[in-house]
Protein backbone atom coordinates (compact mmCIF):
# COMPACT_ATOMS: atom_id res chain seq x y z
CA UNK A 1 0.00 0.00 0.00
CA UNK A 2 2.79 2.44 0.94
CA UNK A 3 4.57 1.72 -2.36
CA UNK A 4 1.33 2.38 -4.23
CA UNK A 5 0.79 5.70 -2.46
CA UNK A 6 4.40 6.70 -3.16
CA UNK A 7 4.02 5.79 -6.82
CA UNK A 8 0.80 7.80 -7.12
CA UNK A 9 2.45 10.80 -5.43
CA UNK A 10 5.38 10.68 -7.84
CA UNK A 11 3.01 10.32 -10.77
CA UNK A 12 1.06 13.38 -9.65
CA UNK A 13 4.26 15.38 -9.33
CA UNK A 14 5.30 14.40 -12.85
CA UNK A 15 1.87 15.33 -14.23
CA UNK A 16 1.92 18.69 -12.44
CA UNK A 17 5.41 19.46 -13.70
CA UNK A 18 4.42 18.52 -17.27
CA UNK A 19 1.24 20.57 -17.05
CA UNK A 20 3.14 23.59 -15.70
CA UNK A 21 5.74 23.38 -18.47
CA UNK A 22 3.02 22.98 -21.10
CA UNK A 23 1.21 26.03 -19.73
CA UNK A 24 4.40 28.12 -19.91
CA UNK A 25 5.06 26.94 -23.46
CA UNK A 26 1.51 27.86 -24.46
CA UNK A 27 2.09 31.42 -23.23
CA UNK A 28 5.46 31.79 -24.96
CA UNK A 29 5.63 33.88 -28.11
CA UNK A 30 8.84 32.21 -29.28
CA UNK A 31 9.92 28.57 -29.18
CA UNK A 32 13.22 27.04 -28.07
CA UNK A 33 14.68 27.15 -31.57
CA UNK A 34 13.96 30.88 -31.69
CA UNK A 35 15.58 31.35 -28.27
CA UNK A 36 18.73 29.51 -29.35
CA UNK A 37 18.93 31.52 -32.57
CA UNK A 38 18.57 34.88 -30.78
CA UNK A 39 21.17 34.02 -28.13
CA UNK A 40 23.73 32.59 -30.53
CA UNK A 41 23.32 35.46 -32.98
CA UNK A 42 23.97 37.89 -30.13
CA UNK A 43 27.08 35.90 -29.12
CA UNK A 44 28.37 35.74 -32.72
CA UNK A 45 28.07 31.95 -32.68
CA UNK A 46 25.07 31.41 -34.96
CA UNK A 47 25.75 28.74 -37.57
CA UNK A 48 28.94 27.64 -35.78
CA UNK A 49 29.63 24.62 -33.59
CA UNK A 50 28.71 25.18 -29.95
CA UNK A 51 28.19 22.92 -26.96
CA UNK A 52 24.62 23.37 -25.78
CA UNK A 53 24.31 22.92 -22.01
CA UNK A 54 20.55 23.28 -21.84
CA UNK A 55 17.49 25.43 -22.40
CA UNK A 56 14.39 25.62 -20.21
CA UNK A 57 11.25 27.67 -19.69
CA UNK A 58 10.90 29.29 -16.31
CA UNK A 59 9.26 32.22 -14.52
CA UNK A 60 11.51 34.96 -13.11
CA UNK A 61 10.38 38.30 -11.71
CA UNK A 62 6.87 37.60 -12.99
CA UNK A 63 8.09 37.05 -16.56
CA UNK A 64 8.04 33.80 -18.53
CA UNK A 65 11.61 33.38 -19.74
CA UNK A 66 13.95 31.02 -21.54
CA UNK A 67 17.16 30.27 -19.65
CA UNK A 68 19.86 28.72 -21.80
CA UNK A 69 23.57 28.06 -21.64
CA UNK A 70 26.24 27.07 -24.17
CA UNK A 71 30.01 26.95 -24.62
CA UNK A 72 31.71 28.63 -27.55
CA UNK A 73 35.25 29.83 -28.25
CA UNK A 74 36.63 28.93 -24.79
CA UNK A 75 33.83 30.86 -23.06
CA UNK A 76 30.59 29.89 -21.35
CA UNK A 77 27.51 31.92 -22.21
CA UNK A 78 24.32 32.17 -20.18
CA UNK A 79 21.22 33.96 -21.47
CA UNK A 80 17.80 34.84 -20.09
CA UNK A 81 15.30 35.79 -22.81
CA UNK A 82 11.74 37.01 -22.40
CA UNK A 83 9.58 34.26 -23.87
CA UNK A 84 6.88 36.43 -25.38
CA UNK A 85 9.16 38.42 -27.70
CA UNK A 86 12.74 37.13 -27.31
CA UNK A 87 14.08 40.27 -25.62
CA UNK A 88 17.44 39.58 -23.94
CA UNK A 89 16.94 40.37 -20.26
CA UNK A 90 20.22 39.03 -18.94
CA UNK A 91 23.40 37.56 -20.34
CA UNK A 92 26.81 36.57 -19.08
CA UNK A 93 30.05 35.49 -20.73
CA UNK A 94 32.87 33.90 -18.74
CA UNK A 95 36.31 32.85 -19.95
CA UNK A 96 36.74 29.17 -19.10
CA UNK A 97 40.50 28.70 -19.11
CA UNK A 98 43.46 31.02 -19.03
CA UNK A 99 47.20 30.98 -18.52
CA UNK A 100 47.90 34.35 -16.97
CA UNK A 101 50.63 35.80 -14.83
CA UNK A 102 49.26 37.47 -11.72
CA UNK A 103 51.15 40.61 -12.71
CA UNK A 104 51.05 42.07 -9.20
CA UNK A 105 54.00 44.38 -9.99
CA UNK A 106 52.43 45.92 -13.09
CA UNK A 107 48.71 46.42 -12.56
CA UNK A 108 46.80 48.62 -14.97
CA UNK A 109 45.21 51.69 -13.31
CA UNK A 110 41.50 51.93 -12.53
CA UNK A 111 40.84 54.44 -15.29
CA UNK A 112 42.27 52.06 -17.91
CA UNK A 113 40.15 49.18 -16.62
CA UNK A 114 37.12 51.46 -16.75
CA UNK A 115 37.87 52.39 -20.37
CA UNK A 116 38.21 48.71 -21.31
CA UNK A 117 34.79 47.94 -19.82
CA UNK A 118 33.16 50.96 -21.47
CA UNK A 119 34.61 50.07 -24.87
CA UNK A 120 33.40 46.48 -24.57
CA UNK A 121 29.90 47.67 -23.65
CA UNK A 122 29.86 50.27 -26.42
CA UNK A 123 29.26 53.04 -23.86
CA UNK A 124 30.93 56.33 -23.01
CA UNK A 125 31.83 57.73 -19.59
CA UNK A 126 29.30 60.53 -20.01
CA UNK A 127 26.43 58.10 -20.72
CA UNK A 128 26.84 55.79 -17.71
CA UNK A 129 26.76 55.90 -13.93
CA UNK A 130 29.39 53.77 -12.19
CA UNK A 131 28.42 52.03 -8.96
CA UNK A 132 31.58 49.98 -8.46
CA UNK A 133 35.23 50.02 -9.48
CA UNK A 134 37.13 47.77 -7.12
CA UNK A 135 40.45 45.94 -7.14
CA UNK A 136 40.38 42.55 -5.42
CA UNK A 137 41.66 38.98 -5.59
CA UNK A 138 39.78 36.40 -7.67
CA UNK A 139 41.09 32.88 -8.34
CA UNK A 140 44.57 33.99 -7.29
CA UNK A 141 44.55 36.94 -9.70
CA UNK A 142 44.26 40.68 -9.21
CA UNK A 143 40.91 41.58 -10.77
CA UNK A 144 38.98 44.80 -11.23
CA UNK A 145 35.27 44.36 -10.56
CA UNK A 146 33.37 47.05 -12.46
CA UNK A 147 29.63 47.75 -12.49
CA UNK A 148 27.89 50.62 -14.21
CA UNK A 149 24.38 51.60 -15.24
CA UNK A 150 23.98 52.56 -18.88
CA UNK A 151 21.21 53.95 -21.03
CA UNK A 152 17.71 52.50 -20.58
CA UNK A 153 18.70 51.38 -17.05
CA UNK A 154 20.80 48.50 -18.38
CA UNK A 155 23.42 47.29 -15.91
CA UNK A 156 26.84 46.11 -17.12
CA UNK A 157 29.16 43.97 -14.98
CA UNK A 158 32.81 43.21 -15.69
CA UNK A 159 35.73 41.34 -14.19
CA UNK A 160 38.99 42.50 -15.77
CA UNK A 161 42.38 40.93 -15.06
CA UNK A 162 44.38 43.76 -13.59
CA UNK A 163 47.74 42.63 -14.93
CA UNK A 164 46.80 42.23 -18.60
CA UNK A 165 43.48 44.06 -19.02
CA UNK A 166 41.86 40.84 -20.29
CA UNK A 167 38.09 40.62 -19.76
CA UNK A 168 37.50 37.47 -17.70
CA UNK A 169 33.77 37.89 -17.21
CA UNK A 170 31.12 40.24 -18.52
CA UNK A 171 27.42 40.51 -17.79
CA UNK A 172 24.38 42.48 -18.90
CA UNK A 173 21.05 42.94 -17.13
CA UNK A 174 18.08 44.71 -18.68
CA UNK A 175 15.33 43.92 -16.19
CA UNK A 176 14.64 47.62 -15.66
CA UNK A 177 14.50 48.45 -19.36
CA UNK A 178 11.26 49.96 -20.67
CA UNK A 179 10.02 48.20 -23.79
CA UNK A 180 6.96 49.09 -25.86
CA UNK A 181 5.42 50.96 -22.97
CA UNK A 182 5.72 48.01 -20.58
CA UNK A 183 7.74 48.29 -17.41
CA UNK A 184 9.55 45.14 -16.39
CA UNK A 185 9.79 44.25 -12.69
CA UNK A 186 12.79 45.91 -11.07
CA UNK A 187 15.50 43.44 -10.21
CA UNK A 188 17.96 45.83 -8.59
CA UNK A 189 17.83 49.15 -6.78
CA UNK A 190 20.49 51.49 -8.06
CA UNK A 191 22.10 54.55 -6.46
CA UNK A 192 23.18 56.67 -9.42
CA UNK A 193 26.60 57.94 -8.41
CA UNK A 194 28.76 59.37 -11.17
CA UNK A 195 32.31 58.02 -11.33
CA UNK A 196 34.51 59.22 -14.13
CA UNK A 197 37.05 56.52 -15.10
CA UNK A 198 39.46 59.37 -15.80
CA UNK A 199 39.26 60.27 -12.11
CA UNK A 200 39.79 57.09 -10.15
CA UNK A 201 39.55 58.81 -6.76
CA UNK A 202 35.75 59.01 -7.02
CA UNK A 203 34.02 56.80 -4.49
CA UNK A 204 30.78 54.94 -5.29
CA UNK A 205 27.89 55.30 -2.93
CA UNK A 206 28.94 58.61 -1.35
CA UNK A 207 26.00 60.62 -2.65
CA UNK A 208 23.37 61.42 -0.07
CA UNK A 209 19.81 60.19 -0.58
CA UNK A 210 16.67 61.42 1.07
CA UNK A 211 16.92 58.45 3.41
CA UNK A 212 19.93 59.97 5.15
CA UNK A 213 17.51 62.33 6.88
CA UNK A 214 16.12 59.31 8.73
CA UNK A 215 19.55 58.23 10.02
CA UNK A 216 20.90 59.48 13.34
CA UNK A 217 24.53 59.26 12.25
CA UNK A 218 26.03 60.52 9.02
CA UNK A 219 27.85 58.55 6.34
CA UNK A 220 31.09 60.24 7.39
CA UNK A 221 30.55 59.12 10.99
CA UNK A 222 29.82 55.58 9.84
CA UNK A 223 33.08 55.57 7.86
CA UNK A 224 34.98 56.74 10.95
CA UNK A 225 33.43 53.96 13.04
CA UNK A 226 34.53 51.35 10.48
CA UNK A 227 38.04 52.81 10.17
CA UNK A 228 38.47 52.93 13.95
CA UNK A 229 37.33 49.32 14.24
CA UNK A 230 39.81 48.25 11.55
CA UNK A 231 42.61 50.26 13.17
CA UNK A 232 43.43 52.16 9.98
CA UNK A 233 43.16 55.76 8.84
CA UNK A 234 41.31 57.20 5.88
CA UNK A 235 44.48 58.05 3.97
CA UNK A 236 45.59 54.40 4.10
CA UNK A 237 42.51 52.97 2.38
CA UNK A 238 40.31 53.31 -0.67
CA UNK A 239 36.53 53.02 -0.24
CA UNK A 240 34.76 50.73 -2.72
CA UNK A 241 31.30 51.04 -1.14
CA UNK A 242 29.76 53.49 1.30
CA UNK A 243 25.99 53.71 1.20
CA UNK A 244 22.85 53.85 3.29
CA UNK A 245 20.38 51.03 2.74
CA UNK A 246 17.49 49.31 4.49
CA UNK A 247 17.62 45.71 5.65
CA UNK A 248 14.54 44.10 7.26
CA UNK A 249 13.22 47.55 8.12
CA UNK A 250 16.47 48.70 9.73
CA UNK A 251 18.60 51.49 8.26
CA UNK A 252 22.21 50.42 7.94
CA UNK A 253 25.39 51.72 6.36
CA UNK A 254 27.26 49.28 4.15
CA UNK A 255 30.93 50.24 4.21
CA UNK A 256 33.68 48.53 2.22
CA UNK A 257 37.29 49.62 1.80
CA UNK A 258 40.65 48.08 1.04
CA UNK A 259 44.37 48.64 1.34
CA UNK A 260 45.75 47.93 -2.14
CA UNK A 261 47.62 44.64 -2.24
CA UNK A 262 47.05 43.89 1.45
CA UNK A 263 43.52 43.57 2.81
CA UNK A 264 39.82 44.26 2.37
CA UNK A 265 37.32 45.27 5.07
CA UNK A 266 33.52 45.08 5.01
CA UNK A 267 31.17 46.56 7.63
CA UNK A 268 27.46 46.88 8.32
CA UNK A 269 26.71 49.65 10.80
CA UNK A 270 23.37 50.55 12.40
CA UNK A 271 22.54 54.02 11.04
CA UNK A 272 20.80 55.09 14.24
CA UNK A 273 22.99 53.67 17.00
CA UNK A 274 26.37 53.39 15.24
CA UNK A 275 26.66 49.80 16.43
CA UNK A 276 28.67 47.45 14.19
CA UNK A 277 26.26 44.73 13.09
CA UNK A 278 28.66 42.76 10.93
CA UNK A 279 32.36 42.95 10.11
CA UNK A 280 34.48 40.96 7.71
CA UNK A 281 38.21 41.08 7.04
CA UNK A 282 40.09 39.47 4.13
CA UNK A 283 43.89 39.40 4.24
CA UNK A 284 45.06 39.23 0.63
CA UNK A 285 48.59 38.35 1.73
CA UNK A 286 47.22 34.93 2.68
CA UNK A 287 46.09 34.14 -0.90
Amino acid sequence: MKKCILFLSLLCMVILAFTSTAALAANAGINQDDAWRIAMQDAGAYGLTVKQNGCKLDVENGQTVYELSFVFDNSEYEYTLRADDGMILEKEKELLSMDLDNGADSLIPEEQAGRIALESAGQTASSVSFSKIKLERERGLWVYEIIFLGENNIEYQYEIQAGSGLILKEGYEAWNKMNVGQSLPEKTEYKKQQINPANSTAQPGNSQSSRTQEASISLSEAKSIALNSAGVSGNQVKFSKAKLTRDDGRLIYEIEFYIAGKAEYEYEIDANTGRILDADFDNWDDD
